[in-house]
């Protein structure tokens, strides 16, 4: 269905655990190490991502139980943090403190709810107040967008800059914003390479590619809604956490690129998980430990 332009989440998680969850994710992202998974029919077995990952690893040196960590990021030499307290930017590899960027070094409020590191480097920093973009220092400030609390943020393939909130999606289009329509339920913005921009809404998943806007929704055979983490394969395929989970195991929704269907993975923790991007395709982040889901494991099953 063709659209146009016209859950606030919240967590207070203690810095270093959130940390040292976002280091085990990237370790194993930048290294692609793990035994895949196997599929049998509609079912799948997780095995844990070893421990012992070659590649780079950074100890975290520094944290404080005071911040209220709402969004996390890594660029090429450092890891961002968006805090109640402003921004916190972690040299990568360097044992010293973190570096402090508030109201007063030019963000348009010291409580920044969401991060995007652009390909270009630049980091998108929102705030209640508005979005500021970082380059070592504040050089751009935008309006707050038409979207609420500020969620998720992300860039397309022309460079434009997406947020994400309750009231729901808005594009940057000069010195504003236009809001898409019918995308209220904001939760994720994902961005797929070839172009192609997917909207994670409480009713659809909406694909934006170029001025074209479509939306999968129950009546486009999604398994069910709302979709939690959404990861992008590639170009045309995804991987979605599904809300509902079996015991000892956790639901996804694959969709292939024409079509979608429903997996279990059994192995993996039944109170949910994060899915983050991986170099075979994703890692599932629970209390269970770091799994992989690759589309092998899930090719061919209903």
């Amino acid at each position: 269905m063709p659209h146009g332009f016209g859950g606030v989440w919240s967590a207070r998680v203690v810095a270093l655990t959130a940390l040292a969850l976002t280091a085990v994710a990237l370790t194993a992202v930048a290294t692609g190490c793990g035994a895949a998974n196997s599929a049998v029919g509609g079912e799948s077995t997780l095995r844990p991502v070893e421990t012992a990952l070659a590649g780079t690893s950074y100890d975290v040196r520094y944290f404080t139980e005071f911040d209220d960590v709402r969004d996390l990021a890594m660029g090429d030499a450092y890891v961002y943090a968006a805090t109640a307290r402003g921004l916190l930017v972690f040299e990568m590899g360097v044992a010293a403190a973190p570096r402090r960027v508030l109201r007063a070094d030019g963000l348009p409020s010291d409580d920044a709810t969401a991060l995007h590191v652009a390909g270009d480097g630049s980091v998108y920093v929102a705030t209640r107040a508005g979005v500021a973009r970082w380059r070592k220092q504040i050089v751009d400030v935008a309006p707050a967008p038409p979207v609420g609390l500020v969620l998720s943020l992300a860039t397309d393939a022309s460079g434009s800059l997406w947020a994400c909130g309750a009231l729901g999606a808005a594009k940057r289009m000069g010195d504003g914003w236009a809001l898409l329509a019918d995308s209220t339920g904001c939760r994720s913005l994902t961005a797929a390479p070839g172009g192609r921009f997917w909207i994670n809404t409480d009713h659809a998943l909406l694909s934006v590619h170029g001025d074209v806007v479509r939306e999968h929704g129950a009546d486009s055979g999604v398994p069910a809604l709302p979709l939690g983490s959404v990861v992008a394969l590639d170009a045309h395929r995804l991987l979605a956490t599904l809300p509902t989970a079996p015991a000892r195991g956790s639901a996804f929704a694959y969709f292939d690129g024409a079509r979608w269907s429903t997996h279990v993975l059994r192995g993996g923790s039944s109170s949910g998980g994060a899915l983050v991007p991986d170099a075979a395709g994703a890692l599932l982040l629970s209390a269970a430990g770091a799994h992989r889901v690759t589309a092998r494991a899930l090719r061919g099953a209903t």
